[in-house]
Formats: structure tokens, sequence, C-alpha cells
């Protein structure tokens, strides 16, 4: 399970429940048991409890303790996040139970992430009451889906005005539904590069699927045209 190691300051513990990740911000850990144990001088100096997430059959995969010699911390908005230096820290390590469809993508580490693209992600099919189907994202993929879409007008309109904080968090968004991270261990391993945002983002609306989509569409359009021929 995760090669992260977390510290949560003012805390004397950490249950690994549901509750108790939201509650400091950890909302992506969800899902994920934990051990844990206090802590005095931790990370910024300050007395809480240290953590590291594992599966529900697993240990944890490294020590629970704060050693800053041979540790590299960041810290996030009301938590640190941090990895021991000789200890490598995988997609694998971080990977969710259930992972979504999309493309793999070289990160900042050489690692191949594999980045769910909104295209590909199940949609509730509904019928209306003239019998045509309709195709809508699940609720928990709906700000997603708003993303990808976002994205795809931005990439064709030049009034559509995307900072580049946004594509961060874009790009934070798609790898945390796959993994759990959120911004701040997207940040510490330094995955995000201005190299490869394009392949990422490319990734999220999955250009080489809508390419062929496109193209598969264009040609039934070719094929149901009228050809006027001589009489």
């Amino acid at each position: 399970m995760s090669t992260l190691i977390y510290f949560v300051p003012n805390t004397s513990a950490m249950t690994g429940i549901g509750a108790g990740y939201t509650k400091v911000g950890l909302k992506h850990l969800v899902g994920t048991s934990c051990a844990s144990r206090q802590w005095v001088n931790g990370p910024g100096g300050q007395n809480g409890c240290v953590f590291v997430p594992h599966g529900a059959k697993s240990e944890p995969a490294v020590n629970v303790e704060y050693r800053a010699e041979t540790q590299t911390w960041y810290e996030a908005d009301g938590y640190w996040v941090g990895f021991q230096n000789d200890v490598p820290v995988t997609p694998r390590s971080l990977i969710r139970e259930n992972v979504l469809r999309g493309l793999d993508i070289k990160m900042a580490d050489d690692q191949l992430w594999h980045i769910p693209a909104a295209i590909r992600l199940p949609r509730r099919v509904q019928v209306t009451k003239s019998g045509e189907l309709v195709y809508t994202p699940q609720d928990r993929y709906r700000e997603f889906y708003a993303i990808a879409e976002k994205l795809a007008y931005w990439s064709s309109d030049p009034d559509i005005d995307v900072q580049d904080i946004e594509v961060f968090h874009a790009i934070s968004h798609a790898l945390g539904m796959n993994y759990h991270v959120s911004d701040a261990e997207v940040s510490l391993l330094g995955l995000v590069t201005t190299e490869n945002w394009s392949p990422c983002l490319w990734a999220i609306r999955d250009v080489d699927m809508l390419s062929v989509m496109e193209a598969a569409i264009a040609e039934a359009q070719k094929k149901t045209e009228f050809v006027d021929t001589p009489a």
C-alpha cells in the first residue's frame, strides 16, 4: 500500500475511517486503513499524529515515524505529507481499488500513471418520453466531466480563459480519481511539469478516442448523404 507518511498537527490519533480523514482535509484517503502514533516535535516543530495509510489486509509499507534527516516533507493545508528518501513512491503503491479507464502518461518521475479519460467513464443511460436515449455523467464523475468539457472548449475557443493553476488542478483531480493523491501529493512528488501537462490534458479529453469517433461520424455522414446522380 502507500509509502507516503502523513502528519496532522494537534491530533492524538488517526482512525483511518472516512470521517476522520475528511475532517482534516484528507478525503482522498477514504477507503484506506492506517497505522498511527503520537509524535512530539514533528514537521514544523509541531506535536501531533504521524500515520501511514495501508490496505485493509496489509501492513504499513514504511515505519510510522518522523525522521527529518531521512525524509522529504511537504506542508499542505492542515497536514503534512512526506516520504522516506530511500523508499520509492510508485503509482502501484497509491492506486485505488477500482481503476477508471484512460491512458498511461509518463510523469516527471519517469513512471507511467493511468489518467482517466472523461469520454470513457460510465454514464447514466435514460430514455425520454419520446423514446430517445440520453447519456449523462454519473454524479460522482460530474465534476470531472465539467473539467474535461472546459478543457475541450478551451482548445478551440480563444475566448475561454484557463489559468495555469486550473490546468494543475485538472491534472491533480484526474490523478486523484485513480490514486490516493491530491494537490499536496502531486506537488510533493513533483509529478507535473510544463512538458508533460499537455499529454495529461490530451489524456483527460482522450484526444485519440475523440479523433476516432469524429472520423467514424464523418464517414457515416458521407454514406448517408444524398448523391444527385445524372438522369
